[in-house]
């Protein structure tokens, strides 16, 4: 019994020996800490789908995992943003928008990190009672009625430059208000700035409206402009994109000038040497104050304006990679010619365009270009023939 006694004290001596040391290797006595307390392998970090604006809060998801993919509790996340100014986190995960910019949010656990970035937009909570946003630099205002949503809302601002090549739209006029699906129960108004010598060509400013863009094209939503401030005013029912835009004529065109552009008005197949032939379809405004074209299928699309203040014709050509041409010209015996303002290049150089009916009842538009002064010339010669 004595000898059996002292094995067993010395057994136990051991095993105690080798939890201290936390010995795992060569068949030695493995540390039962590695299985009841695993150490953390992986740190997973997500937050609730959905913009933030400043003032709003967002609360992150932190999921740590062993190594075995076994999901742990009762560990310690430490959290930290890289800015601040932009977006803080508390120490329960809680980030809060500061600012419009960007920040990664890192959390912490043991040895291992996961990040995410978080995204302030431009724009404010909204609720019951309603309230004035001001964005963009306070260029664009919105006045968003008390009664006109139905629970507190994030609204966000984006600047776009332009809409879909709408020759119509005044370029850098666009923003896009979110959320797009939003319907207000009550109209809200919104006031957008406008740049006069980015619209299309010819036509004057009281002939601008706000427009919301429905499907592939502009809706004019009517509204008010203010040619000295420059900013178009209207109400609006539906958040989305919109921009400051030529609305369609009220009044109908009658005087003949407006008539000298018609003989380009059908549809057309557009032939070249060498080409294949493109459809292109001219149509006149209802009324027929404008003259609309439509090459390609949308590759290019033009207004085209007879201006009686300066007995002009003025076309804007918008190319689907969002160049603008405009040229400016008249009537000269039945042809008619337009010729750039400021044509790229030097000195002497040009950029003419030409359309000339044809007796059997073709148009031939010929493009003449020059961007080194009048040394070469080069250019499009193409025949619109009726398909």
């Amino acid at each position: 019994m004595e000898r059996f006694h002292v094995r067993t004290l010395l057994a136990a001596a051991l095993v105690a020996l080798g939890w201290a040391c936390g010995s795992d290797g060569g068949g030695g006595i493995v540390d039962p800490g590695d299985d009841d307390d695993p150490a953390v392998a992986t740190v997973q970090i997500s937050a609730p789908a959905g913009q933030i604006v400043p003032g709003q809060t967002k609360q992150l998801t932190v999921t740590l995992r062993d190594a075995a993919g076994t999901e742990l509790t009762g560990r310690t996340v430490a959290y930290s943003s890289s800015s601040e100014s932009i977006a803080r986190v508390s120490e329960t995960g809680l980030v809060t928008a500061v600012a419009p910019g960007q920040a990664t949010i890192t959390a912490t656990s043991e040895t291992r990190t996961a990040t995410i970035t978080v995204v302030v937009r431009e724009g404010a909570l909204i609720g019951l009672a309603g309230g004035t946003l001001t964005a963009l630099g306070g260029a664009v205002q919105l006045v968003v009625p008390a009664g006109a949503l139905t629970s507190e809302t994030a609204i966000t601002f984006d600047p776009g430059g332009t809409l879909p090549n709408d020759p119509s739209q005044v370029v850098g006029s666009r923003v896009a208000i979110g959320p797009a699906t939003l319907a207000f129960a009550v109209p809200a108004r919104l006031t957008i700035p406008y740049n006069p010598s980015q619209g299309p060509s010819g036509v004057d400013e009281t002939a601008l409206r706000l427009h919301r863009l429905q499907g592939p094209s502009l809706l004019s939503l009517g509204g008010t402009v203010d040619a000295a401030g420059n900013v178009v005013t209207a109400d609006v029912a539906q958040l989305g994109s919109f921009a400051v835009a030529r609305a369609p004529a009220t009044e109908p065109c009658a005087d003949p000038e407006f008539r000298q552009f018609d003989f380009w008005v059908g549809q057309w197949n557009v032939t070249s040497p060498g080409g294949l032939p493109v459809p292109s379809d001219i149509t006149l405004e209802p009324g027929g104050c404008a003259v609309f074209e439509n090459f390609a299928n949308g590759a290019g699309r033009s207004i085209n304006i007879f201006n009686p203040s300066d007995g002009m014709w003025h076309q804007t050509f918008y190319f689907s990679n969002g160049q603008r041409v405009v040229l400016i010209g008249e009537l000269i015996g039945n042809e008619m010619i337009m010729e750039s303002p400021n044509p790229p290049g030097p000195p002497g150089s040009f950029n003419r365009w030409t359309w000339t009916p044809l007796p059997d009842d073709r148009v031939r538009q010929l493009q003449e270009q020059s961007t080194d002064g009048g040394l070469t010339v080069g250019g499009f010669d193409g025949t619109y023939a009726p398909r």
